[in-house]
């Protein structure tokens, strides 16, 4: 133990000071019990007195010197062992605040502080640090592009023939229309909707947060996903006022741009979003229906007219908490209907595929 710091030299000067008052104050009243005044002070012992205090004075003076390293051992295991008994409640205590109160916890943590954390409860939950660490990247890359996030979204997708082209065969398309609706907490800046023929191109456009919507059109077709046939934007509204609609077409695929309005007010819920496109997709392949943005809640209806289609299977991906709902419609409905929906929140990276069966394919 290091004795020689100030606080130490001090706390030593105090105890030597007051040592030495003890003995002064003593020898003083051992010179003043001498006096023949105060020897008729018989009721006053000041001699026992005098020697009491210098007698505690000078062995003070003595445990300074001899004892004052062993007495700040002492202190430091005492201090030592409260701290250790102490430790585990004080710990305790700052997790209950923290759980307690989230905004202290996120203004006295940094951002990665908090990833590290989450990643350590995963660990020790898990008792798998590589798979903790998965999830934690997972989870953050989710949350980065959830800081607009969405609810009560609901799409309705409407099946019927194209009859700009063959009936049967390769060309054979369906028509379906997409009519999207759903509540946001802020207003983009812009959102953008492609129609290409490229599965790179796809991926690479499905990664940026400004692209609601990527419609991805067979090359086999041999329709031309640059066609305004194989895609249009027909209309795109916040709280119901329609929005402009910029389209630039290329050699082999169309982008259409919306620049929002923000002169809205928002609602309690707050910013109403719809819109509605139709697409080209082929009669023998299936529809696959991405979730780009976190939505707190998910109804998704399919229907289809004068489609010859015997029957829709529904293979659900959607991310959640909550088990998805899946509904078809009886046998003989006059407008079949296949429906999913989810409570709760559903995050980025779900989808819905319908995959059918023509009845002409289960004759052949």
């Amino acid at each position: 133990m290091d004795d020689s710091g100030p606080l130490q030299q001090l706390h030593r000067t105090k105890l030597a000071l007051i040592a030495i008052l003890l003995t002064v104050t003593g020898m003083g009243l051992l010179f003043l019990s001498k006096l023949e005044p105060i020897k008729q002070l018989y009721w006053f012992p000041v001699e026992e007195f005098g020697q009491t205090l210098m007698g505690t004075g000078l062995v003070s003076t003595l445990l300074i010197y001899f004892d004052y390293r062993d007495y700040i051992e002492r202190l430091i295991q005492l201090l030592e062992a409260l701290l250790a008994q102490q430790v585990p409640a004080i710990k305790q205590s700052v997790i209950d605040g923290f759980a307690a109160a989230p905004r202290e916890f996120s203004r006295t943590a940094t951002p990665d502080a908090l990833d590290e954390m989450i990643e350590s409860s995963l660990a020790v939950r898990l008792k798998n640090p590589p798979l903790a660490a998965d999830l934690t990247q997972k989870f953050r890359r989710q949350v980065e592009h959830s800081t607009v996030t969405s609810s009560d979204t609901r799409v309705s997708i409407v099946l019927t023939p194209w009859t700009e082209g063959p009936a049967h065969g390769l060309g054979a398309m369906f028509v379906a229309e997409f009519t999207w609706e759903h509540y946001i907490s802020a207003l983009p800046t812009e959102e953008n909707f492609w129609c290409v023929s490229d599965r790179t191109t796809r991926q690479q456009a499905t990664r940026d947060p400004a692209n609601a919507g990527v419609w991805l059109l067979d090359p086999t077709s041999g329709i031309s996903a640059a066609s305004p046939e194989a895609f249009e934007l027909v209309r795109y509204a916040v709280n119901g006022t329609a929005q402009k609609i910029v389209v630039v077409r290329g050699d082999s695929q169309q982008f259409h741009s919306v620049t929002l309005d923000h002169n809205h007010t928002r609602g309690e819920r707050g910013f109403h979003l719809s819109y509605k496109y139709r697409a080209l997709l082929q009669q023998h392949g299936h529809l696959y229906l991405a979730l780009t943005k976190t939505s707190d809640g998910l109804q998704v209806n399919l229907t289809h007219q004068d489609c010859d289609i015997a029957h829709i299977r529904v293979a659900d991906y959607v991310s959640s908490l909550n088990p998805a709902r899946v509904y078809t419609s009886p046998a003989g409905a006059r407008i079949p209907e296949v429906s999913v929906g989810c409570d709760g929140w559903v995050y980025p990276g779900s989808g819905v595929t319908f995959t059918w069966a023509l009845k002409r394919e289960l004759q052949q």
